[in-house]
């Protein structure tokens, strides 16, 4: 839920006022000047592909999602080093434990509730 909501509070920020969706643009848009401003101004950056919204769209068929979440992770606080924010966002996802086995040991295992895990959870 944190990471779909600083998604979600980031790509307002970009879009402002103007009638652009931020989760559709390509990542080669994003100019060194954007995001250096929106470190500035959000303390860090996340590119459009590595908004929730576009990580959630194909997780049901993503077999790297826990690598891909976490190399996301990383880079999203690796994008306040050097910046007055740094210090508030090193470490933001330390607790999120992208690796764990808890549901499986695969990811399509994690995704793919076993049927009678289905039904205890609705």
């Amino acid at each position: 839920m944190f990471y779909r909501f600083i998604s979600q509070h980031f790509a307002s920020y970009i879009e402002a006022d103007d009638d652009i969706n931020y989760a559709e643009l390509s990542d080669d848009v994003m100019t060194p000047e954007i995001k250096d401003d929106a470190i500035k101004t959000k303390g860090y950056f996340i590119y459009p592909s590595q908004l929730f919204v576009n990580v959630a769209k194909n997780a049901h068929t993503n077999e790297a999602l826990n690598t891909d979440l976490a190399k996301i992770f990383s880079e999203i606080e690796a994008s306040a080093n050097s910046y007055p924010s740094e210090k508030d966002i090193k470490g933001l996802f330390a607790d999120f434990d992208t690796t764990s086995n808890r549901l499986g040991n695969m990811v399509k295992d994690q995704i793919e509730m076993p049927h009678v895990a289905r039904s205890t959870v609705y």
